[in-house]
């Protein structure tokens, strides 16, 4: 059984130190024209930073992405612009409707 090598290692809260737009971009732009893959183990986080590695994916147009363990939301999100996505057998793989609280 061969294993997967991960280009990119996305954990913890997106838009933290380890899940990041600047990490991302840095490894699309050395894999231009490439095949990467991206490794997701994320509960969430900020949903502008999901959107915009989403889009980065798409934009590169050739990202596999593959969760592990447990993700939800903006890391779900994330992902949606990879032109392949798969999720280990005892992965959690949670998409919900976003919220914002307002005050009045």
């Amino acid at each position: 059984m061969s294993k997967t090598a991960y280009n990119l290692h996305l954990k913890g809260y997106v838009g933290g130190a380890d899940f990041n737009r600047n990490a991302v971009d840095n490894i699309l732009a050395k894999s231009s024209g490439k095949q990467v893959n991206v490794l997701i183990d994320s509960l969430g986080g900020s949903l502008a930073t999901g959107l915009s590695i989403s889009a980065a994916f798409k934009n590169h147009g050739n990202v596999s992405a593959h969760f592990a363990v447990l993700n939800a939301s903006a890391a779900t999100i994330a992902s949606l612009g990879a032109s392949h996505i798969s999720i280990d057998a005892g992965a959690m793989y949670l998409a919900h409707q976003c919220s914002m609280p307002f005050f009045e």
